[in-house]
């Protein structure tokens, strides 16, 4: 009786410490991503500057750090995604993880077989770098090339770089639906932006997100899942009009 009790507390302390291993590998794994950068397949590309790359452990969205690519509703911003799926799509790339940003994303500096995609993405005048911070001489090289051979974005007149063009356009807040509203007497079943909860689903092909509940929440080509609005938004995504409005 003694060593049959001996053996079941020796076999749950054996439990406790496989858990206690899961736990702390996990813990360990994740400070990998963060602190010193991993490789993976790059899977999907949700705008020029950010990708989302299938690693061991898991689907990481990705922020091309120390640049800012076109918004996909800005000229300039469907090609800047088009020349990030050509560098990465279904490609081996290294990241190196520079902590995350604000959306808990990881931020980093990735690489297709010794390219630099960041640096390719300014020096094709398909996004502009940060002047904030400390001054990355390959991002500055990269744009004063691109500049001076008007490329991408450069040949443009007044070419409008993104973060302002989030401000005026208020991205990340609830915006109005791009639909009209119903016509006097008729009814409405679409949901206020403030009273939305999620998950939603994201067309990928028509960028617009459905709340849970409506009519194409399981659309065909709904492969994009977002916690908040907020992260829908910053995706380059908008409310859809049949179920949302402000």
């Amino acid at each position: 009786m003694r060593s049959t009790s001996a053996w079941i507390a020796r076999r749950r302390g054996w439990r406790l410490a496989v858990a206690a291993s899961v736990v702390t590998l996990t813990t360990c794994a994740a400070d990998r991503v963060e602190a010193d950068g991993f490789t993976g397949t790059a899977v999907i590309v949700h705008d020029g500057d950010t990708v989302s790359v299938r690693t061991a452990r898991g689907l990481v969205r990705v922020r091309l750090e120390g640049i800012d690519c076109p918004e996909l509703a800005q000229a300039r911003g469907r090609e800047a995604k088009a020349f990030t799926e050509h560098l990465v799509i279904g490609r081996d790339v290294r990241v190196d993880t520079h902590g995350l940003d604000q959306y808990d994303r990881v931020l980093g500096r990735v690489f297709v077989n010794g390219t630099d995609v960041n640096a390719a993405l300014v020096r094709a005048g398909m996004a502009w770098r940060y002047e904030r911070g400390h001054e990355d001489r390959v991002l500055v090289d990269a744009e004063r090339t691109a500049r001076a051979a008007h490329e991408g974005l450069w040949a443009d007149a007044n070419p409008e770089p993104p973060w302002q063009w989030r401000r005026e356009h208020d991205v990340g807040a609830d915006r109005p639906s791009p639909h009209a509203s119903p016509a006097h007497g008729e009814t409405s079943d679409r949901v206020s932006l403030a009273d939305a909860r999620g998950p939603f689903h994201g067309n990928t092909r028509s960028h617009v997100f459905h709340r849970p509940g409506c009519p194409n929440y399981n659309c065909k080509s709904c492969g994009e899942t977002f916690l908040t609005m907020q992260s829908a938004e910053e995706a380059g995504y908008q409310p859809a009009g049949d179920c949302l409005k402000k």
